[in-house]
């Protein structure tokens, strides 16, 4: 069987000739410590494409998936052209959801959450992401179909914003409050909550519009 064979042969419960193996999908990424510990390992110079900032993981690296026969490739949405992450004048990573991020005893802590002190009315005014951003977009209908037309593997898109609403709200609520406000004042909850979701439909639709034709 092929790659592309194996993996649609396993979701139309037909039996394939083995397990279809996945690797630097959304739910399969390797962790940093173990991914540079394999490119030194190999002997490599250079690390591969580096997706995520100050996550536990960062890269994308396709040389490791031919290493154990990978069934899979993955296209992953680009980077916007409009935010570009920085460190702001209080140490905090800066996401273009405007939470921001500190390393404390050595691990990456959303710990700014500028909807903290937010009633209803501020989160329309929350200076939300550009989400049809071109560099979001930028190569991949040429990559996807280059896969497609030139190898066999299965083509499974990533997921365009990680931890969707249930992480993005605390995020920018606070984790604590974020589960209080929905108890105590459900309105602003569910708010939030469809706001972002809302954002997430968009973003996702603007992804995968060039690469599913």
């Amino acid at each position: 069987m092929t790659h592309r064979e194996r993996v649609e042969a396993s979701i139309s419960h037909r039996e394939p000739d083995r397990v279809p193996i996945d690797l630097w999908g959304s739910a399969s990424r390797m962790c940093n410590e173990l991914y540079f510990k394999i490119v030194e390992g190999q002997g490599w110079t250079e690390y591969g494409q580096q997706v995520h900032v100050s996550r536990v993981g960062d890269y994308l690296d396709y040389r490791i998936a031919d290493l154990i026969d990978c069934d899979f490739r993955h296209p992953v949405i680009g980077k916007p052209k409009s935010f570009k992450s920085h460190v702001n004048e209080e140490g905090y990573i800066m996401s273009e959801w405007g939470f921001g991020s500190k390393l404390i005893n050595g691990e990456t802590v959303v710990a700014f959450h500028p909807l903290a002190e937010a009633e209803v009315g501020d989160i329309e005014k929350h200076p939300w992401p550009q989400i049809q951003d071109p560099g979001r977009i930028q190569g991949l209908e040429e990559q996807v179909r280059d896969w497609y037309e030139d190898t066999d593997y299965f083509i499974a898109p990533t997921a365009a914003v990680s931890g969707l609403m249930i992480d993005l709200g605390p995020f920018l609520r606070g984790f604590e409050q974020f589960f209080i406000d929905m108890y105590t004042d459900p309105k602003f909850a569910h708010t939030l909550i469809g706001k972002l979701t809302d954002l997430i439909i968009e973003l996702n639709t603007y992804y995968l519009t060039p690469i599913g034709q």
